[in-house]
């Protein structure tokens, strides 16, 4: 940019702006703790009582689904106004987490809706899980973030 700023009485030269830019591929991308990101080819379905983001990768499913508005900011819920889930044969992840449960924080937020896509991001944090498919049985938590670029099926 080649401009002086005084911050403080500090003078800095030669600023620079410096950022991350994520393109979000087609489908719900996930990232659980921090891992690689895994991406579920889906879509989304508006009817005006009940919406619907889902998708799948093989043997694995996700889906967000919210009552409300077809866009906006949304708090998980305990009960099915506001929720999330994975599966993946027998290990499944929601927005409940513990045995009270308790609702995770962070949110579901549909930024952009036209008629053809919805883009949108979550966060859960932390998610639940719980793993049927070992003996005994184990349940833990995991912090979940998402981005959703989406065709609507109607």
């Amino acid at each position: 940019m080649n401009k002086t700023v005084i911050i403080d009485e500090i003078e800095f030269k030669d600023l620079r702006l410096m950022c991350a830019i994520y393109v979000a591929p087609e489908g719900i991308s996930v990232q659980t703790d921090g891992g690689d990101w895994q991406t579920f080819p889906g879509a989304a379905n508006f009817n005006g009582i009940r919406n619907l983001i889902a998708g799948k990768n093989g043997k694995q499913t996700v889906a967000i689904g919210w009552i409300g508005g077809p866009s906006g900011t949304f708090q998980w819920t305990k009960e099915p106004k506001v929720s999330f889930s994975i599966t993946n044969e027998g290990l499944n992840y929601s927005q409940l987490y513990g045995k009270t449960p308790l609702v995770s924080n962070g949110s579901l937020i549909v930024k952009s809706l036209d008629e053809n896509w919805v883009n949108g991001t979550f966060t859960l944090s932390p998610a639940g899980w719980i793993n049927t498919g070992t003996k005994p049985i184990t349940t833990g938590t995991a912090k979940i973030e998402g981005v959703f670029r989406v065709k609507r099926a109607n």
